[in-house]
């Protein structure tokens, strides 16, 4: 039972980063174009 649930923590927990990776490339992609549009 315990295992499962380490399984599952680590599993949420390595989703979140990908979410938040994600989340900062698409940021970055729109400070990109809003750099463009300023210079």
């Amino acid at each position: 039972q315990r295992k499962i649930a380490e399984r599952e923590k680590r599993a949420a927990d390595s989703q979140r980063k990908k979410m938040e990776k994600e989340a900062q490339r698409l940021m970055e992609k729109e400070q990109n174009k809003i750099g463009v549009k300023l210079s």
